[in-house]
């Protein structure tokens, strides 16, 4: 198995290239882009200072003009209604030193969301934690997840695609 990295690329780039031969997709483009970051871990001090939390590394690494993020503090059980999930474009799973596989309360719904999620098809990123939670939601299995790894190099995304 082989990856090669790709160009620099911004989330809204990838879902572009994904849905280029969607005609809701061309109605899409039209409109402003919103995505959701679902908080999975408290702000570290450093972080506040530095970024103003763990959402604003998140957003300055992914976002473009025009988009809209918002955040979800899903570890204090703060959640996206159902009514709004169609609202998103996609949504990025953080990490957290949480256990993915764990029995905490938010966990849970995080992994009822994710499933609501992926019924729905909507684009997930998800980021160590939020990789290990998505692969765990619903019937996800390696004949249908396209697996990513992210490369951060001078504040730009490098996307290598393995499998699939």
């Amino acid at each position: 198995m082989s990856h090669s990295p790709s160009p620099a690329l911004s989330l809204s780039s990838v879902l572009e290239r994904e849905r280029s031969r969607s005609n809701l997709w061309e109605v899409r483009r039209m409109e402003k882009m919103r995505f959701a970051v679902l908080m999975c871990a408290e702000d570290s001090e450093y972080v506040k200072q530095v970024y103003g939390g763990y959402s604003g590394v998140f957003v300055k690494m992914l976002a473009e003009e025009g988009e809209t993020w918002d955040v979800y503090k899903v570890a204090r059980g703060e959640f996206p209604e159902d009514d709004d999930l169609v609202l998103y474009d996609g949504f990025v799973i953080t990490g957290s030193c949480s256990d993915a596989h764990g029995n905490d309360k938010w966990v849970r719904d995080l992994l009822d969301l994710l499933n609501k999620l992926h019924s729905m098809n909507k684009k997930l990123l998800g980021i160590c934690f939020g990789h290990q939670v998505h692969s765990s939601s619903s019937n996800l299995t390696p004949k249908n997840i396209n697996y990513f790894f992210l490369f951060f190099l001078e504040k730009r995304l490098m996307i290598s695609k393995i499998g699939a």
